[in-house]
């Protein structure tokens, strides 16, 4: 089955979203699975035959249910005594799910699990290479990724998997998104840098928001939605992908969200930039965790609406109401999180730039 794959990125470069998506097209999908036995076993490359056909175990961080959302999280460049951070980080990544909505509502229908396998050198666990320090991705092989989710306990199409790269300036991450309309030959998948050597809320960008919310609110380049783009960002939206950006033509499809006074404090409108692009596409607000994750840390009640959609929509295959979504968000009353606090790190204003506060064009549509 072929499965066609967008990347969604947020980079320490300035890097534009058509490039980004070339870049990753052109890395090889060569590699055969390098994969240790289980537990915090090590790889050996004289045995990687043998392991590819022993299934995976998983440690389990949150037990929901087998029809439910999956997401795993793999390590990539844990030596054996890395590990103990590993799952240190397993553990703040989860709380800072549970303590973010929608997900702090959504726990009931998400399980949380690990795959604890140690690296020996710079051929990983998982068979990626280790960035260098000039490169602004670790090079990720499909056929690798591919093999590990067959090697999974869980359904592959309710997957989405996190790997973890134990690296600390080569990238802040990015996300493979596959369409959910067909039975996924690989999962969603987001690729972050160790949660402890970078501000830890690229987690809730690019694992809440792109791999699970299927969002793309963002930008990093000057330049205007193309007529490529245009085709290529309409064709997923047809496919249910990124329902949260509007090409400037059109009608935003959370128009009708504008005039409901219960959210007017979180600053809905119509915004423009987004998609990678600075011009000719739309979003729902100004700022959000997807636009920076180092300035904001929270969901805008747009894409908590879509997130919370999707993993209703694994769970039971039904479509969640407004007003449905609308009664469960208002009920829960979640306090600001002081994420520095929970995480220790103090560093994420000194990444903020004046960058994302220009082109913020307000679009008055009658």
């Amino acid at each position: 089955m072929k499965t066609k794959t967008l990347v969604v990125a947020r980079t320490s470069k300035k890097v534009s979203k058509l490039k980004i998506i070339r870049y990753v097209l052109l890395i090889g999908t060569v590699a055969t699975l390098l994969m240790a036995l289980s537990g915090c076993e090590t790889y050996d490359s004289s045995s990687a035959k043998q392991v590819a056909e022993k299934p995976l175990p998983l440690k389990v961080y949150h037990q929901a249910g087998e029809d439910d959302l999956t997401i795993v999280f793999a390590p990539e460049g844990y030596l054996a005594e890395d590990m103990a951070q590993f799952r240190k980080e397993v553990e703040l990544a989860c709380e800072m799910l549970r303590q973010t909505k929608p997900f702090a509502y959504c726990m009931n229908h998400i399980n949380l699990y690990a795959i604890e396998l140690a690296s020996t050198d710079s051929v990983t666990a998982f068979g990626l290479e280790t960035p260098k320090p000039d490169q602004v991705f670790a090079p990720v092989q499909m056929d690798s990724i591919k093999q590990l989710m067959k090697r999974l306990p869980c359904a592959v199409e309710k997957t989405v998997l996190v790997i973890m790269a134990n690296v600390k300036d080569s990238y802040l991450g990015y996300t493979l998104v596959s369409e959910p309309c067909e039975r996924m030959s690989i999962p969603e998948t987001a690729v972050i840098q160790s949660l402890f050597s970078y501000n830890p809320t690229v987690l809730l960008h690019e694992v809440g928001g792109h791999a699970i919310g299927l969002l793309a609110d963002e930008y990093g380049s000057d330049t205007a939605l193309d007529d490529e783009s245009r085709t290529e960002l309409l064709n997923y939206q047809e496919r249910g992908l990124f329902q949260n950006v509007s090409v400037s033509d059109n009608t935003p499809s959370w128009q009708w969200m504008l005039g409901d006074d219960d959210f007017s404090a979180e600053g809905m409108g119509i915004f423009e930039g987004g998609y990678g692009c600075a011009e000719g596409i739309l979003r729902s607000t100004q700022n959000s965790v997807m636009r920076h994750h180092t300035l904001r840390t929270d969901f805008t009640p747009y894409q908590r609406y879509l997130i919370y959609s999707r993993i209703e929509r694994v769970h039971s295959g039904r479509e969640v109401s407004y007003a449905e979504w609308k009664t469960i968000d208002l009920a829960y009353q979640q306090p600001p999180v002081d994420f520095a606090a929970i995480t220790g790190n103090r560093r994420s204003q000194t990444h903020a730039t004046g960058d994302y506060d220009r082109n913020d064009v307000v679009i008055v549509k009658e």
